[in-house]
């Protein structure tokens, strides 16, 4: 944290300090997630807790991945996103999750709940713009090109120019924290951006003028 001004009322210290991790080779792909802790910046802790109606002193956030569905719908009505997921609820990953849950608050003699207001909330989002093979079964190619969808055209033909390279062209759920991929794929993108000969005007350096 800058501290030129001085240290702050209210220092913001980590968010995730430690991850509890189910992912074994025995267990089936819908039980293999993964837990982390969430702490929150004391500067947020007063609107955290009224938030979620719980004295965060006696509490504890915990942030679960695992292998969803991945059949969830975000659609665009009134300029404003909402979410169609029916049945999600019932997955079996979240079920898997919310035992876990609760075999953890009743060792401490607590209970556990879904982070308010809303039953599920996600950090997350991916998808969206999928990545595929083809235009029949995703928006982008593996170099983050948007696929050309016009009747007719070959499905793996692109939209010359005109790319996708964040969290929505991972086509399904990853298990873990998405962070590392989506870097590992936006760089890649850009990589293959650079490299590419029909790209070659856009990064090309002037010539130098002679004085």
């Amino acid at each position: 944290m800058g501290i030129l001004a001085g240290k702050p009322a209210a220092p913001v210290g980590p968010s995730i300090q430690g991850i509890v991790d189910f992912r074994r080779a025995n267990r089936p792909l819908d039980r293999r997630v993964v837990f982390e802790d969430l702490a929150h910046p004391s500067a947020l802790a007063t609107g955290v807790g009224a938030l979620v109606i719980t004295d965060l002193n006696h509490a504890i956030t915990l942030l679960a991945c695992g292998h969803d569905t991945a059949e969830g719908q975000i659609r665009l009505e009134n300029d404003e996103a909402s979410v169609y997921w029916p049945g999600y609820g019932s997955q079996a990953c979240r079920a898997e999750m919310a035992a876990l849950v609760a075999q953890y608050a009743a060792a401490y003699g607590g209970q556990g709940g879904p982070f308010g207001p809303g039953e599920n909330t996600t950090a997350h989002p991916l998808g969206g713009c999928r990545m595929a093979a083809t235009a029949a079964d995703g928006v982008v190619n593996h170099r983050g090109e948007v696929f050309d969808a016009a009747p007719g055209r070959d499905p793996r033909a692109v939209q010359p120019g005109l790319y996708v390279a964040d969290a929505s062209i991972i086509p399904s759920a990853l298990g873990n924290n998405p962070l590392l991929t989506i870097t590992a794929l936006v760089e890649r993108v850009a990589d293959l951006i650079l490299s590419d000969p029909r790209n070659a005007t856009l990064f090309h350096d002037p010539p130098v003028g002679r004085s």
